[in-house]
């Protein structure tokens, strides 16, 4: 990824149907927490397996990261 970072995270259990787990509340949660950053995010997997893959593309810089401590810090007051 060109200035910026990728993260993938790979297993090889059950699998997941893609179209059920986007209304789940970990999918949901992941996905609005990627929105935050402005990265990307794609999930996927098949209903009967073999395993999920899950990739997140993101760029990070001081300011960025210095904006989500303080939004983290006063969404906990």
């Amino acid at each position: 990824v060109s200035g910026g970072y990728e993260m993938v995270l790979e297993d090889d259990g059950v699998g997941i149907d893609p179209e059920k787990a986007s209304s789940s509340n970990g999918i949901r949660n992941i996905k609005s927490r990627a929105e935050k950053i402005n990265a990307s995010l794609a999930v996927e997997g098949r209903p009967n397996g073999p395993g999920t893959r899950v990739q997140l593309v993101f760029t990070l810089n001081k300011k960025s990261a210095y904006d989500a401590a303080i939004q983290k810090t006063h969404s906990h007051r």
